[in-house]
């Protein structure tokens, strides 16, 4: 999935959808970041953030960003 996408951008609604039911939690090929789409599992790791942890992409990541 292209994070950038138009159909991404214009209604991304029937892809979350898609991802919830279907795959909940994948890594990006393209990013190397994991994609979490069910709030319970969000929420579990954002409560933890001793083993769930950012800090190895290091500072900055290796993603482009948006303005």
């Amino acid at each position: 999935v292209k994070f950038q996408s138009e159909q991404l951008l214009d209604y991304p609604y029937d892809l979350y959808e898609n991802w919830r039911e279907n795959h909940p939690i994948w890594q990006d090929e393209e990013t190397g970041m994991w994609v979490l789409s069910r709030h319970d599992d969000v929420r579990a790791v954002l409560k933890n953030s001793e083993h769930y942890s950012s800090s190895a992409m290091g500072e900055g990541g290796n993603y482009t960003t948006c303005d």
